[in-house]
């Protein structure tokens, strides 16, 4: 049910013209979700399997993320400046709240969830400027929700709470944003057409 709900949120905000950043950044999103729910299923998410298509995608779609950063960035190097030290603020805190030495996986939550962290503030602070501003703020939302519940999960990891948790609080974050920016594309390609037509 989750997964067809998140492909469905996926398809709808695709299905809308969306800059080609933000196109990339969904389709990497949809075939995360396509390939981890059954690698999940048949492995489990303690296998090697599943750590190597997590890795693997999570590298994608961190990729994505930085580059619709980058674009929202332009020349507003003030941004770039308080985003580095605010996340490497963060990162040392989460990092000292561990309450031992980094493992592998740590640090790839940790990261995680410092690029998440960061590109929401680049975006969230660009998003009056923005075109689309209303899918910016969406955006930024959405990777602040996902920053915070990432180190929160990292911090807490052998509790059983959050390991239950983390197979729901993403993916509905997800659904709600990715529903409310094909919802938001929609409204925009609407005024386009009212406009020039």
């Amino acid at each position: 049910m989750k997964l067809a709900l998140i492909i469905t949120a996926l398809l709808f905000a695709l299905y809308w013209p969306q800059p080609k950043c933000l196109a990339r950044y969904l389709w990497a999103q949809l075939t995360y979700a396509l390939v981890i729910f059954p690698v999940n299923y048949f492995w489990g998410d303690g296998s090697l399997a599943y750590a190597m298509v997590y890795v693997l995608f999570t590298g994608i779609i961190l990729a994505t993320v930085m580059g619709i950063a980058w674009e929202a960035l332009g020349t507003n190097w003030q941004a770039l400046g308080a985003m580095f030290v605010v996340c490497l603020t963060i990162e040392h805190y989460a990092i000292a709240g561990l309450g031992h030495a980094p493992r592998w996986y740590d640090w790839i939550g940790i990261t995680e969830g410092v690029i998440l962290f960061g590109a929401a503030m680049i975006v969230g602070w660009t998003a009056p400027r923005m075109k689309l501003w209303d899918v910016s703020l969406t955006l930024a939302f959405l990777w602040f929700g996902q920053a915070l519940f990432r180190w929160g999960f990292y911090l807490h990891l052998p509790d059983k709470l959050w390991l239950t948790l983390n197979w729901i609080v993403p993916a509905w974050l997800g659904i709600v944003a990715f529903t409310i920016v094909g919802w938001r594309g929609r409204a925009h390609l609407r005024r386009l057409r009212s406009r020039y037509s």
